[in-house]
């Protein structure tokens, strides 16, 4: 839920997006596997952002 309202709002923020995705996938991931296939969509979108850049 919180990852969706931050897609589009730090897009040149690649850092911040770090931090927050980072201990969320290992949580996250442990419990949900299906929470990769969101996680894929984000990478996704963080790599857009950095070839923009």
């Amino acid at each position: 839920m919180l990852s969706s309202s931050s897609f589009p709002k730090p897009p040149t923020s690649p850092p911040t997006f770090d931090a927050p995705v980072m201990p969320l996938k290992s949580s996250r991931a442990a419990s949900a596997p299906p929470v990769q296939k969101g996680f894929s969509a984000v990478t996704g979108v963080v790599k857009s952002g950095f070839n923009t850049s």
